[in-house]
């Protein structure tokens, strides 16, 4: 199980193109990131940065069975044309709670 954090700065005047576009996103590409193991997505709006948060099942496959379908190029070339600038993927979580407490269970089986 991966998660990853995205952070994108969005063009004021794109801001709400950019969110009802999300919300009103094309079945065909839910059932996408559904196939290729996409278990969480969740996206928060402060002023015009964009804040996603997504967990999926395998980053191998992810990469071979999405980001090289047409689908994602198709949804990627109309999204980014929004942003400011490239998307910044955030990898140094430092704070898991989950992991936490998992930890915490096995060490209460011993």
């Amino acid at each position: 199980m991966g998660k990853v954090m995205l952070l994108i700065d969005l063009k004021p005047d794109c801001v709400d193109k950019y969110v009802e576009f999300h919300k009103n996103a094309w079945p065909e590409f839910l059932q996408l990131l559904r196939k290729v193991g996409v278990t969480n997505e969740v996206a928060y709006l402060n002023n015009n940065q964009s804040i996603v948060f997504y967990e999926y099942e395998d980053g191998k496959r992810l990469d071979k069975e999405f980001y090289t379908t047409e689908l994602w190029d198709k949804w990627n070339k109309i999204t980014s044309e929004w942003f400011e600038a490239p998307a910044v993927v955030l990898n140094n979580k430092f704070y898991d709670l989950n992991e936490q407490l998992d930890m915490l269970l096995i060490e209460g089986e011993k």
